[in-house]
């Protein structure tokens, strides 16, 4: 179980950065933190493990970043999912990871660029290019009708309450019930 809750950007960036801490210098760079503009119109989550992960009104899951004390970095984005995440931007070294978690289509490839070289990464490391990976479109599709649940007929609701736990979750998207099961 998976439980969640939303965060102002202090104790995101806190909990983030110092998540960061813990990897090794080569790999920590990859964890994106993004501009401060970009996390002002963002949802901010941290599980009770201090795992984190921000959605911005797009559906891009933004500073993901996973703590070895939750169950799996998998049930950390299905709650990311869950919540309304659809895309993830990514270094190449992780794209397989992604990929597997299901942000099957490749929906950018962006070249590394020497002028925009990421926080902490150092000349040693391999440069990798970024990829802004998204959920096959059916399950986008599907997440999207269940945004507008009120709009369902019963049969309909009904389908919806067999596929999932949370339900009320689901309905209003950026509500999140503290039992989160994932």
């Amino acid at each position: 179980m998976i439980n969640v809750k939303t965060v102002g950007l202090n104790e995101f960036l806190n909990i983030f950065n110092e998540n960061k801490k813990y990897m090794l210098s080569q790999y920590s760079w990859k964890f994106l933190e993004e501009p401060y503009e970009n996390y002002a119109n963002s949802n901010l989550y941290v599980t009770d493990n201090n795992s984190t992960f921000a959605i911005s009104k797009n559906g891009t899951i933004l500073s993901f970043t996973y703590n070895l004390q939750d169950s799996s970095a998998k049930d950390v984005v299905n709650a990311a999912i869950r919540l309304g995440g659809d895309k993830i931007k990514v270094y190449e070294s992780l794209k397989n990871i992604f990929q597997n978690f299901g942000f099957s289509d490749v929906l950018k490839k962006i070249p590394w660029d020497e002028n925009d070289i990421p926080k902490g990464w150092h000349p040693s490391f391999e440069k990798e290019d970024l990829y802004l990976l998204a959920l096959p479109s059916r399950e986008i599709e599907e997440r999207e009708i269940i945004d507008d649940f009120d709009s369902l007929d019963v049969r309909d609701r009904l389908k919806y309450l067999t596929k999932t736990d949370d339900a009320k979750s689901r309905k209003n998207n950026k509500e999140i019930d503290e039992d989160l099961i994932l």
